[in-house]
């Protein structure tokens, strides 16, 4: 007969405790829940409470009560995977605990920060930020509206996946220096995704690329408003698929802006590219139809899509709308009209295109 499971070994009730925190639809409460049970059970949940902290630079007093609680349960620290670190004050923010805090938080895997602005920050507090990127097992790190984040930062080895939106980099000691051959032999970023506003240059630094050179796979642009630019993507040998999106589109500049600077980028590609996708967040089916009639753009997309000599290895072409009717008064077109046009594009387009061209449209509500 098997034995209740509060009868088991301490390691193995470890072991459940583990488990069930790292579950992604674990709930705290369901962990709270999990503490009630008995001492036993208490004892190994209560550290997984701290997975996740969020962590907000205006309010002192939750960072003392945590550095507190850390203090006094020096274990404690390791369980924290998750962290955000954000600010909602324009003005000098003064966090007195949070470096000390940071010390003790030495397994964050996963970290966002939102809306710093680093300049403003007295120096320790921006340095104990800084150091936390650079010092942490990070696989992910995402960077949302900060401004003048030390680039030099990022250059996490051990970081799997970046994700900026609106990038502002403040200047580094290093900016005129290459990243050494070892630095980026021992990258292991994977994924890079950044959200652009309007710009007529990409603002991602060449030195976050060179440092990805030799282990980037993935890279997605999201623009919010374009302009044509040319992104330089000379030295991402093991860049795999590259992805343009348009979110939010009402303006048929801004949609053909995209094709356009698509178009301009792949002449810096290397040879590794396999996959090329684009896709539109379309809020006015009108723009939509504008979009599909425009030879000129699309068939510039198609010659750069035809030099077999850069494209050696590409496979798959996709091209994704979505049509929501956002502005205007009326129904919605119908999607087997809206699809049969979009592929109607693809084919004049894309025809001499050794490449699988696969095109989808979905119509929804706003």
């Amino acid at each position: 007969m098997a034995c209740p499971i509060l009868d088991l070994p301490s390691e193995l009730l470890a072991k459940v405790a583990l488990h069930t925190s790292h579950t992604t639809e674990t709930h705290p409460s369901t962990v709270k829940s999990c503490m009630l049970t008995c001492k036993t059970f208490a004892e190994h949940f209560r550290p997984r409470l701290f997975r996740r902290a969020a962590i907000e630079l205006e309010r002192s007093g939750p960072i003392e009560r945590l550095l507190a609680i850390l203090s006094a349960n020096p274990g404690y620290g390791k369980y924290v995977k998750n962290l955000v670190i954000a600010t909602s004050s324009l003005s000098t923010v003064h966090c007195p605990a949070l470096p000390d805090l940071l010390l003790h938080l030495t397994e964050v895997s996963d970290l966002a920060m939102d809306s710093i602005s680093f300049l403003s920050l007295p120096e320790p507090l921006a340095q104990s930020i800084s150091s936390l990127c650079t010092r942490s097992p990070l696989s992910t790190l995402r960077i949302f509206a900060c401004k003048d984040f030390p680039l030099d930062s990022a250059l996490n080895p051990r970081a799997q996946m970046i994700t900026i939106y609106e990038p502002s980099f403040c200047h580094s000691e290093n900016e005129g220096e290459p990243v050494d051959a070892g630095t980026r032999q021992g990258s292991n970023l994977r994924v890079l995704r950044v959200t652009v506003p309007s710009k007529d240059v990409f603002p991602c630094p060449r030195r976050l690329l060179t440092f990805a050179a030799n282990s980037l796979e993935v890279m997605q642009v999201n623009a919010l408003e374009m302009r044509p630019f040319s992104l330089d993507l000379e030295g991402l040998v093991c860049l795999r698929h590259l992805l343009f999106s348009l979110s939010g589109v009402w303006r048929i500049d801004d949609a053909l802006h995209l094709v356009t600077s698509l178009a301009r980028s792949l002449p810096s590609v290397e040879q590794s590219l396999e996959t090329i996708s684009i896709s539109f967040d379309i809020l006015d089916p009108s723009v939509f139809m504008h979009l599909v009639d425009a030879a000129a753009e699309w068939g510039d997309l198609g010659g750069a899509l035809q030099d077999r000599t850069r494209l050696p290895r590409l496979r798959e072409v996709q091209v994704e709308f979505g049509v929501r009717n956002l502005f205007a008064a009326g129904p919605l077109p119908e999607e087997d009209t809206c699809k049969r046009k979009a592929e109607e594009m693809a084919r004049l387009a894309f025809k001499d295109v050794e490449a699988k061209i696969r095109v989808s449209v979905e119509i929804g509500n706003s």
